[in-house]
C-alpha cells in the first residue's frame, strides 16, 4: 500500500504531537528538494489548518547543502556524505 508523503506527514506528525505529546517533530527524508520544500511549507497554522506539524526536515537524495527556514521550521539538506 502506498500513502502520499504529504498525507502521511500530516497524519503521523499530528499523532505524535497530539497523543504522544512530542515537543519536536523531525522528519528524515530521502526525497528531491522540491518534495522536502513541500513538507516545510505545509505547516499547520490558522491559515492552513490541514497542514503537517513537522518542525525540522532532514533531507537527503539531492547532493546539495541547503538550509531554508520558514518561521520556526527548518529544512536542512545534507549535501554529499552528510557534510
Amino acid at each position: 500500500d502506498y500513502e502520499d508523503y504529504k498525507a502521511a506527514a500530516r497524519r503521523v506528525s499530528r499523532e505524535l504531537r497530539g497523543t504522544q505529546d512530542c515537543a519536536l517533530i523531525i522528519c528524515l527524508t530521502h526525497m528531491e528538494n522540491k518534495s522536502d520544500e513541500t513538507l516545510l511549507t505545509d505547516g499547520y497554522s490558522a491559515k492552513n489548518p490541514d497542514g503537517n506539524d513537522i518542525d525540522l526536515v532532514l533531507g537527503g537524495h539531492d547532493h546539495i547543502y541547503y538550509i531554508r527556514k520558514i518561521g520556526e521550521r527548518v529544512l536542512l539538506k545534507s549535501g554529499m556524505d552528510f557534510e
